[in-house]
This record gives structure tokens, C-alpha cells and sequence, in this order.
């Protein structure tokens, strides 16, 4: 699904002393099956705007489009469309059963049998590396604090959303669970069926699959575009380079030593190598 933003204001407690305007004329477009990733300190905005886009928040104005719909016409459907992976979204588990906790959208609707809805949590695990046939009737509880995390992917994901949002994916993870968790994420732009969203403060393990980078700064947007080019901004920002990954801030100092990479290459092996090609045949440029 496509999104596209416009002039989109989120106010706090409007008209009391208390009142905080958390996203302050926010606009911005990207195109279906994209990985966006959202930089910011804390309070810029970050979640405020994630829960704005799936409906949990209603705009105090502005509007917002998915391939050219305004969400206010889906109404509850819309939070099932685009789907929101909250920090530690296994505290949000709350059934007996892991089956229960999947299919609980449908259990709800009483819409589909038990073998349709069965077929459904059953792919939805298969989506994150759980097996159902073997868990399924085990508490949540019973499971590892990794695999906790991969169910409340795929109580998300059971929904067949267009758009998938993670808010701080890795928080709390060790790293091996880290990286499944962030080849999963890499697994579903390779099938380009959904749009995806990451905010965190550790980019860099998302760096090298992102198509887009948004910088947000007390509600506004500081920087929007291509990753590679939102990066070189943002390195000569103060305010705000000590939040890139490293592999961007020694990129930026390499290009600017005179070593030619281009503009949206953050693998550290391919960068290893063209500093390496640029000092063995003297291609610096001054």
C-alpha cells in the first residue's frame, strides 16, 4: 500500500495547559512495498505518528491516504489493514492458548470455521518461524521471550496487513534473537507484499534494506528521502548524527576523504572493499 501524508497535526490535551502538539504539520509519501525507517529522539513524535496511521489516534488535522483513500473511511477495518508491532508486543499476549491468541480476530467476527481460522494462525506462524501444530495448545507464557515476541508478530500478521509497522523491534533482545528477528523483517521486503515502517534508535541492522529514512524533531519532520541521501544530511547535524548507524558516519567521513561510494551502499563488506580498491589503484578523489 502506498501512504501518503498530508499536513498531518496530532495535538495532546488541545486547549488546556497541558496541551502538546506532538506531530506539527508532518507530510510525506512512499510508495507500496517500501521499508521506511523513522529516526528521533524521544518525544519527536515517533510512536504518536505510528498509532496515527493504524487509527489509534485520530488526527486533530490533516489527512491521511492509503493508494489514495483517506483512512477515515475504513474505520475499524483500519487497524487490521495496517498493523502496529508495539515495543515488547508480548506483554500484549492474553489468552490461555497460543492458537487462542492468533486467532482471536476471528473468533471475534464468527465469520470463518474453525479449519479456515486454523489455516490462517497456522500460516501466520509459519511467516515467523513458529511451528502451530506444536505449540498451539501451549500457554504463551510457556514459550521463550523470543518466541513470545514472534507470536505478537503473528497475532499481526494473521490479518494479512498491506502495511506493518514496528515500534523499537529489537528492544530487550539478545542477539541472536535480534538477527531472526531482522531477517524476517528482510524476508518480508523480499516478498514485497507489504509496506513496512521501523522505528527505532538503533538503525543499523535495518540500514542496508531501507528505501527511506525520515528524521523526526519535536513533531516535525527535520529530513525525508532516500536512506543514502537523508543520511548525509543528518551527519552534518548535530543534533542528530550521534542517532545514525555507525556504518553511515564512517561512510560520510570516507566520502569525505575522497572515496567514491555510492550514495545508498551501507553494507560494511562492499565499503571494506571499494576502500580497499580506491587506496590500491590511488582512485581518490581530492
Amino acid at each position: 500500500m502506498e501512504i501518503r501524508v498530508e499536513s498531518l497535526y496530532c495535538v495532546y490535551s488541545p486547549g488546556t495547559l497541558w496541551q502538546n502538539k506532538a506531530l506539527n504539520d508532518v507530510s510525506f509519501t512512499i510508495p507500496s512495498c517500501s521499508v521506511l525507517g523513522i529516526l528521533g529522539h524521544t518525544g519527536s513524535g515517533k510512536t504518536t505518528l505510528l498509532k496515527n496511521l493504524n487509527g489509534l489516534l485520530k488526527p486533530t488535522s490533516g489527512q491521511i491516504f492509503l493508494d489514495g483513500i483517506d483512512t477515515g473511511s475504513f474505520q475499524a477495518q483500519l487497524s487490521r489493514m495496517v498493523g502496529l508491532v508495539f515495543q515488547c508486543p508480548e506483554r500484549q499476549l492474553f489468552e490461555d492458548t497460543v492458537l487462542k491468541d492468533i486467532s482471536f480476530p476471528f473468533r471475534i467476527d464468527q465469520e470463518l470455521s474453525e479449519e479456515e481460522i486454523f489455516i490462517k494462525a497456522r500460516d501466520a506462524c509459519e511467516d515467523v518461524g513458529l511451528d502451530l501444530n506444536k505449540i498451539g495448545a501451549d500457554s504463551p507464557e510457556s514459550l521463550s521471550e523470543a518466541s513470545r515476541r514472534k507470536l505478537a508478530i503473528a497475532c499481526i500478521l494473521v490479518n494479512d496487513p498491506g502495511i506493518i509497522m514496528f515500534d523499537e523491534p529489537l528492544a530487550g533482545m539478545n542477539p541472536y534473537s535480534s538477527l531472526e528477528l531482522v531477517r524476517m523483517i528482510m524476508k518480508m521486503k523480499s516478498e514485497k507484499k507489504r509496506t513496512i515502517i521501523i522505528v527505532s534508535h538503533d538503525m543499523a541492522p535495518f540500514i542496508s534494506f531501507l528505501d527511506f529514512m525520515m528524521a523526526l524533531d519535536n513533531g516535525r519532520v527535520r529530513a525525508f528521502g532516500k536512506c543514502g541521501e537523508v543520511c548525509e544530511m543528518l551527519s552534518e547535524d548535530s543534533g542528530f548524527s550521534e542517532l545514525l548507524p555507525p556504518v553511515a558516519s564512517l561512510k560520510h567521513l570516507l566520502v569525505k576523504a575522497g572515496i567514491r561510494i555510492p550514495t545508498d551502499e551501507f553494507d560494511p563488506c562492499v565499503i571494506s572493499k571499494i576502500v580497499s580498491l580506491s587506496l590500491s589503484t590511488g582512485d581518490v578523489s581530492k
